[in-house]
């Protein structure tokens, strides 16, 4: 892949990186300060149990998105490292190209779309 390629792929890259670093900090913010996100905390008027249930569950949709978030910040690094060491943008199990167009669509993707059904296949 030419460099001006990489470069492109590399600032999408960067730029998701920042977007979901941000998302991340918003939602410690809003996990460490219930009361600053709307979300109902102990207080005098969230005692009843459907409030606490509400909040509950509100707490845990929002750790398991950071989870999910945290995972795919975890994929764009390893995109950048692929980026520096020379092997972005070649499939990881057969070592053909990933087509640019996958790579516009999933920048982070490691295997090509072929691979990645043959996966999907022998998942489900």
């Amino acid at each position: 892949m030419r460099k001006r390629e990489l470069d492109h792929f590399r600032r999408i890259l960067l730029m998701r990186k920042k977007a979901l670093e941000k998302e991340i900090e918003e939602l410690e913010n809003s996990v460490t300060n219930p009361n600053d996100s709307g979300v109902r905390g102990d207080n005098l008027y969230s005692t009843h149990p459907a409030d606490i249930g509400m909040d509950n569950l509100e707490l845990e949709n929002s750790y398991l998105f950071a989870s999910k978030v945290t995972e795919m910040l975890v994929k764009i690094e390893e995109a950048l490292e692929r980026i520096g060491d020379g092997s972005y943008g070649k499939c990881s199990i057969c070592g053909k190209r990933i087509s640019k167009e996958r790579l516009n669509t999933v920048p982070w993707a490691e295997v090509c779309i072929d691979c990645k059904r043959k996966e999907e296949k022998n998942l489900l």
